[in-house]
């Protein structure tokens, strides 16, 4: 077989893999349509995301983070504080949750990468370790925003 020919056969194999992945996230939902399923398909997506997010940053970027989850978990916490006002009384579609935790988040990111990002590889590290240790001890200075020990409620 010529190499263009087995490229070819490659790239098509390769189309029709996540062609197959794409439908079996398409038909999840469908397959499991308990409230159970649905939830666990829901964390499954956002642990899907979260991994990507750090693919993208140490696979492309080769930035070692260790605050990671700073940045998903704020994203989850201004979602429950934003279910909590919507609940209160607030006009939002509730579908609108997550997209106001993710720019809340977003807007974390830009921040907190802006100063971040300034350095790259033992001092990258140290930096995310340092936002990451700042928001723990955060977690529990300001008990109005994290709950507590206890956490959030809705």
């Amino acid at each position: 077989m010529p190499v263009t020919e087995l490229g070819a056969s490659r790239h098509r194999q390769t189309r029709l893999l996540w062609g197959g992945y794409a439908l079996a996230l398409m038909l999840a939902p469908l397959l499991w349509d308990s409230s159970l399923g649905q939830s666990l398909l829901s964390q499954i997506g956002i642990a899907i995301i979260v991994c990507l997010s750090y693919n993208l940053l140490l696979g492309q970027g080769g930035l070692v983070s260790f605050g990671h989850a700073v940045y998903s978990g704020m994203g989850a916490y201004l979602a429950m504080h934003t279910l909590n006002r919507v609940s209160g009384g607030w006009p939002l579609p509730v579908s609108l949750i997550p997209l106001a935790g993710g720019l809340g988040s977003v807007l974390l990111a830009l921040l907190l990468g802006w100063v971040s990002t300034r350095r790259a590889g033992t001092a990258f590290a140290m930096i995310t370790f340092g936002v990451g240790e700042l928001i723990w001890a955060s977690a529990l200075v300001l008990p109005g925003f994290f709950g507590g020990e206890g956490g959030l409620s809705g």
